[in-house]
């Protein structure tokens, strides 16, 4: 069966807020991308010993530490990041200090009892025009994501590759390729059909951009470990950000039908929502979620 998610700041970013309604909606499993605001990376281990005492408490399990590595880093000295992600709470620096970034969340991981850490695959420059997924990046990308194996491989823990509509690997299948370049079992697939669904069509190379989810769902499932959800509804009169985040079960991707394929298919692994659009609409999308997967 599914096992139904939430990262916690989308219903209340202090966690001892959060978890109470959580555990009222009878969910189990949470994902920390942020404690009291601060990216979990970053926290200081009084803030984590707090923090599972309070999971402890309404019985949570962490399914991931969504943390930011790799995110706002430069691929290559030269990319321009500009200023895209002051709102979003997130690691920063070079190479050496993501990779520090990620011994700190594996630290945090050990901590919370999560399986796996969230990286990401670069984030796409503004001052280049090259098509996503380049040879030259993908090579960049793999190198560095093989350094980061190495870390987890010390630290015995899962990494899981999320497809980003800000990076250079938007699809799914953009990522999947990378993993299954790499074959390393700690490389794992974070799929969010709802990243592959919004990427920016023009930037993204032909042979990718015809295909549906499903079809994308049964490519990439043997090699995801975690699942995010959110939706959008594509309104081209909204500018310049068409597509309007909206909840769970009220935009343009079916929902039931995607999960239902997931459960066909033999997917019994967390669906975890991050849905963006307040707490009241994370709310809703949480009765939703339990809902269509009958949990």
């Amino acid at each position: 069966m599914l096992k139904p998610c939430v990262i916690t700041e989308y219903v209340d970013p202090s966690l001892s807020r959060a978890l109470p309604q959580i555990a009222d909606l009878g969910f189990e499993t949470v994902e920390l991308h942020t404690i009291d605001g601060t990216p979990v990376e970053s926290c200081t281990d009084e803030q984590l010993a707090d923090s599972k005492v309070l999971l402890d408490r309404y019985h949570m399990h962490v399914a991931n530490v969504a943390s930011t590595i790799f995110f706002d880093a430069r691929l290559f000295p030269t990319d321009d990041l500009g200023d895209a992600t002051t709102d979003y709470p997130c690691a920063s620096g070079d190479i050496d200090d993501h990779l520090a970034h990620l011994r700190r969340a594996i630290d945090a991981a050990k901590v919370l009892g999560s399986p796996s850490v969230r990286v990401f695959p670069f984030r796409y420059p503004s001052n280049r025009l090259t098509p996503l997924g380049t040879a030259v990046d993908r090579e960049a990308i793999e190198g560095h994501l093989r350094q980061a194996l190495q870390v987890a491989r010390e630290g015995d823990v899962t990494i899981v590759l999320e497809n980003c509509p800000h990076t250079h690997l938007p699809k799914g299948k953009m990522t999947l390729e990378v993993v299954k370049a790499i074959d390393d079992p700690r490389l794992r697939l974070l799929w969010d059909p709802a990243n592959s669904y919004r990427a920016v069509v023009d930037n993204v190379p032909e042979r990718y951009r015809d295909t549906t989810l499903l079809e994308e769902l049964d490519e990439v499932l043997p090699f995801v470990a975690h699942v995010h959800l959110k939706n959008y509804r594509f309104d081209p009169e909204v500018q310049p950000k068409p597509f309007v985040h909206v909840p769970l079960g009220e935009g343009d991707i079916d929902y039931r039908v995607l999960l239902g394929r997931l459960s066909e298919r033999g997917y019994d692994g967390v669906v975890s929502l991050e849905p963006e659009v307040g707490r009241e609409g994370s709310l809703d999308s949480m009765r939703t979620l339990v809902e269509m997967i009958g949990a």
